[in-house]
């Protein structure tokens, strides 16, 4: 239970960010289908999971060490779930509460600033893409630059980059392969019956965040 609580903050968060920055870019992330794809996330230790998406509404499953983890993002009801399988559990937020969390309210507030621009067109996985530089530069948001391939469709086949926020600095590398466009069920968007179903407060989530910070700067620095 205590992981699966790590998990959704940080899924939680990355969320928020994620609906800040569609709002900000329209035209690079407006997706006008229904697809799947597999997803690798990282480069050096990757991991794998599985992506749903329509234009209102994302499922997202990785396995993380033997053990599922499964998050559902509808963005028509402005609500996230994260699945917990072994407790037949879903946790959910509020998307708009999200936004007013510290580091989310930055990102939302900065979006204006996320001006993608076209750099050229690359074929990735069979599809034509339009590769995007994007960065931005905000006190409170924080810093990224990177880039992000889309086709004409909307469908994000590449996601590349590096930012800070808060002090800490990372890399966001993340492709999507095996892409099919076609319906998807409804059903894989909603927390599956029987499944008790708890709403995390998002002013629960910021907490958990703090005190996660909190437990990582007291931990030893690894000897050498």
């Amino acid at each position: 239970m205590q992981r699966a609580i790590r998990s959704l903050a940080v899924w939680m968060c990355l969320v928020a960010a994620a609906v800040s920055v569609a709002a900000a870019a329209p035209n690079l992330l407006d997706l006008k289908v229904e697809y799947s794809a597999d997803t690798v996330i990282g480069k050096d230790s990757p991991r794998f999971g599985h992506l749903w998406r329509t234009p209102v509404a994302l499922r997202h499953d990785m396995d993380d060490n033997g053990q599922m983890q499964t998050v559902i993002v509808r963005l028509d009801q402005k609500t996230a779930w994260m699945l917990v399988p072994a407790l037949k559990l879903a946790l959910g937020t509020d998307l708009e509460g999200l936004t007013q969390l510290s580091g989310a309210a930055g990102v939302l507030g900065a979006a204006d600033k996320l001006k993608p621009i076209a750099v050229g067109n690359e074929t990735i996985e069979g599809l034509r893409a339009t590769k995007y530089r994007v960065q931005m530069n905000d006190p409170e948001a924080g810093r990224f630059d990177g880039f992000v391939w889309s086709t004409s469709q909307g469908i994000v086949l590449k996601i590349d980059g590096a930012g800070e926020q808060n002090g800490r600095h990372g890399t966001v590398r993340i492709a999507f392969r095996n892409v099919r466009v076609s319906p998807q069920d409804a059903t894989l968007f909603e927390p599956p019956a029987g499944y008790r179903q708890v709403t995390v407060a998002p002013a629960m989530i910021s907490g958990m965040m703090k005190a996660m910070e909190q437990m990582q700067r007291l931990r030893p620095a690894p000897q050498q």
